[in-house]
């Protein structure tokens, strides 16, 4: 089976992202040790995805899938707070900009995104460290593509990809020394784990 995206879908999960980063707000903050302790990374991904949801919510009805992504992607951009809302805009850019808006979705499209997607944070960042957002998303990127391998349908990889990076966090205090000091994961991954669920309650209710 393979996804048609389609623009209320899309609208929608704007704001379901957004409610979600609202509710995991003070929980992420409170994660937040690494790279330093300001206790801001929830409230800074929450910030950025309200930036994006609100230039898609300003533009009229009628306006087409590829125009509303364009809007979204350059609102998260234009508006990202702090490390965490920038290399999460450039997760959200890149998922967008490897697939074909106007074609159905197959399940090595979804893979290749989400390749796409942890290849330009990493590229985004000076120095890479294990531990991070970055091994989340580079989790989530391995679990499509073995999801892809087993011959799971495009809806299933994404939740197999959002299961992985789940698994993936759990681990960050193993990789990141700071992380098993303050018996926390790390708060990055935590947002970005929180943006893949909710991904997947949009597609699979």
């Amino acid at each position: 089976m393979v996804l048609r995206l389609r623009a209320d879908a899309f609208r929608a999960w704007t704001q379901l992202c957004v409610q979600a980063l609202s509710t995991a707000r003070a929980e992420i903050d409170a994660l937040n040790v690494f790279p330093v302790p300001d206790g801001d990374t929830g409230t800074n991904a929450y910030l950025t995805f309200v930036a994006g949801a609100d230039a898609v919510a300003a533009l009229p009805d009628d306006v087409v899938l590829p125009d509303l992504v364009k809007a979204h992607t350059d609102g998260l951009l234009m508006g990202a707070k702090g490390n965490s809302g920038v290399i999460l805009s450039q997760l959200v850019r890149a998922v967008f900009g490897d697939l074909d808006l106007g074609a159905e979705v197959r399940a090595d499209d979804v893979a290749h995104a989400f390749r796409a997607a942890s290849d330009a944070a990493h590229a985004a960042v000076g120095r890479p460290v294990e531990g991070t957002i970055l091994s989340v998303a580079r989790a989530a990127a391995d679990g499509a593509q073995d999801a892809v391998e087993s011959g799971a349908e495009a809806r299933d990889v994404f939740a197999l990809a959002a299961a992985s990076a789940r698994v993936a966090l759990e681990r960050t205090p193993e990789q990141l020394a700071r992380l098993a000091e303050a018996g926390v994961v790390d708060a990055g991954g935590r947002a970005l784990v929180v943006v893949l669920d909710a991904t997947e309650r949009a597609l699979t209710g």
